[in-house]
């Protein structure tokens, strides 16, 4: 009797290009997933003509054959490097070793050029997605604790079988990046975050959509439409105070009347690594409206919850959302 597969045997891959048309063979890193693959698009049409039988036209596959992917992976300290640069695509380092800290800029610039991989590794079934651009990135915790979920997404021009190799894999046995015992900071109305142990579960979204354009000539597309880079944030908060609340009503965190006007504030989450102590991901954002949804009355008696959404400005200087990995990888990724 035949044994069917497991799902769960399954990896991604990425590795950046080192320009549009040059695959590589080989994945730099490669991770388990808690959810999503690459995968190839198509879509199909039927030719709408009168038929004497009134039967529907046959179908046809449209030009446009491409990759998306949508991934969710744990913040592993090494991949997470890779992942960063494809949206923020300036990595500076520091550092003499064997800590290297990589300061990311250059969000809403053009990113380089990825390729992404997946393998069913019982099945045996390899696969390369060439020339790809990231789609924005997602990065989530809640009171559940576990890693720090990072959410990855990019849009390619082509899918190909084709095997290939691994460098660097990441499992769950090398640790990785968390915020249980790390330090949470934000403030409504100044550019001094300060410590908060109210958060129940935070987001920070950058969503970069792009479309995949397809040609009269082609069978899979040989371009791709980067629209606007929009950052947001989230939060939930167990009730401390009514600060934000009066900030998004009133204008400022001690308001008791309507105003035109509001104050912004700075937001930083720190997360620590579960098995390196001196390994750590920071994500800030220096101009902040946090804006406060009025909580609802519960008659079971739940906690009071805000939920906050931040919106997110341009600051001073510097990029909107700005990520600071500490790991052992060096060069510059």
């Amino acid at each position: 009797m035949p044994i069917a597969p497991s799902a769960g045997a399954y990896e991604v891959g990425i590795a950046k290009q080192t320009d549009e048309t040059t695959i590589p063979a080989v994945a730099g890193y490669s991770m388990p997933v808690f959810s999503g693959r690459p995968r190839p698009v198509q879509t199909t049409s039927r030719v709408e003509v009168t038929d004497a039988a009134s039967i529907v036209g046959d179908e046809y596959k449209n030009p446009d054959v491409h990759w998306e992917a949508d991934i969710t992976v744990p913040a592993f300290a090494a991949p997470l490097g890779r992942l960063l640069q494809a949206l923020w695509p300036t990595d500076t380092i520091s550092g003499a070793g064997p800590l290297y800290t990589h300061t990311y800029t250059g969000l809403g610039a053009t990113g380089p050029w990825i390729a992404m991989y997946d393998d069913f590794t019982n099945a045996t079934k390899k696969a390369t997605y060439e020339a790809g651009q990231c789609a924005g990135m997602t990065f989530v915790c809640t009171e559940a604790g576990g890693p720090l979920q990072v959410g990855f997404r990019a849009v390619g021009k082509r899918p190909v079988d084709a095997t290939y190799t691994v460098t660097t894999p990441a499992s769950l046995a090398d640790g990785y990046f968390q915020a249980v015992g790390a330090t949470m900071q934000f403030d409504e109305d100044t550019s001094t975050a300060i410590t908060h142990t109210n958060i129940q579960q935070l987001s920070v979204v950058v969503d970069k959509p792009i479309n995949a354009l397809a040609t009269v000539n082609g069978a899979s597309v040989s371009n791709l439409g980067i629209t606007r880079l929009t950052p947001s944030m989230t939060m939930s908060l167990y009730w401390e105070n009514w600060e934000s609340y009066k900030n998004t009503f009133f204008g400022t965190i001690t308001g008791t009347t309507p105003l035109s006007t509001f104050q912004s504030g700075k937001v930083i989450f720190n997360f620590v690594h579960t098995t390196q102590p001196t390994w750590t991901f920071a994500l800030t954002l220096d101009k902040v409206w946090l804006t406060v949804t009025p909580p609802d009355p519960d008659a079971a008696g739940n906690p009071l919850i805000l939920a906050i959404e931040g919106k997110v400005m341009k600051p001073a200087s510097g990029d909107h959302v700005k990520p600071v990995l500490a790991n052992g990888v060096t060069p510059a990724y």
